[in-house]
């Protein structure tokens, strides 16, 4: 390579590294956001609590914050048989002082601490409160006795729903998959489609939302008092959380 050859291809090399530094420097193209519940128009999102939040209550989570809700998840583990401190049902109300939405993961062994924590809120709040889960599906109209609304089955699809009608001022007592108690009558819709039939949206288990592990918008019981979640805590708890 003759020198004159060399100098060139060092003057394209620097031009050519000068073109990748300004297309680094630019904003990356923004994420796609196909949520099905994603809101429209001027309308902001609903400020929505979710209570034992295990895989679904994640999957709930994480899937409403794409859709533009403000969503906090609250673990509050503790031995089934005890109830919640006075002191703990004080934070929580303190935590969920002007939300719209309450969720509550209710296996049938939580089911006397859901009502616990449903009552509090009650006897403070009057956002609706659903039950989702393993008890509310097979129990929907005892769980109704307590909660204003229930998710039964498969919610992926209809926790998205609900929201989004909630947003739009519409009237949401038809969402399929949901039973409600309104002022004293129960209403147990039809079933929603299951995931991967004709009729549903999520036609494959690739488009089911992943978890959410925004440790900043996750709470935990420690001791008697609900805190917020950190990188210390995460620590010390491990797998727990």
């Amino acid at each position: 390579m003759s020198e004159m050859n060399r100098r060139e291809f060092l003057r394209q090399s620097l031009i050519s590294l000068a073109g990748m530094t300004l297309i680094s420097c630019e904003d990356p193209p923004e994420e796609k956001n196909d949520s099905p519940g994603k809101l429209k128009g001027d309308h902001p999102g609903k400020s929505i609590i979710i209570i034992g939040a295990g895989l679904s209550g994640l999957v709930a989570g994480f899937e409403l914050k794409q859709a533009g809700h403000d969503v906090n998840l609250f673990f509050l583990r503790k031995e089934f048989h005890q109830k919640y401190s006075e002191t703990a049902m004080n934070d929580l109300v303190k935590l969920t002082k002007g939300s719209d939405l309450a969720g509550i993961s209710v296996m049938t062994n939580f089911f006397d601490n859901a009502i616990q924590i449903t009552q509090k809120l009650k006897d403070n709040y009057d956002f609706p409160i659903i039950w989702g889960g393993t008890h509310p599906t097979i129990r929907p109209e005892e769980c109704l006795d307590y909660a204003d609304m229930v998710a039964i089955g498969e919610s992926e699809e209809t926790i998205l729903e609900l929201t989004k009608k909630m947003q739009n001022k519409q009237d949401y007592y038809d969402t399929k998959g949901m039973g409600f108690n309104n002022k004293g009558k129960i209403i147990i819709n039809k079933l929603r489609e299951l995931p991967g039939s004709d009729k549903a949206e999520i036609k494959s288990l690739d488009q089911i939302p992943i978890q959410d592990y925004d440790y900043k918008s996750h709470y935990v019981l420690k001791g008697e008092n609900i805190v917020k979640m950190d990188l210390k805590i995460m620590e010390q708890c491990g797998g727990e959380y």
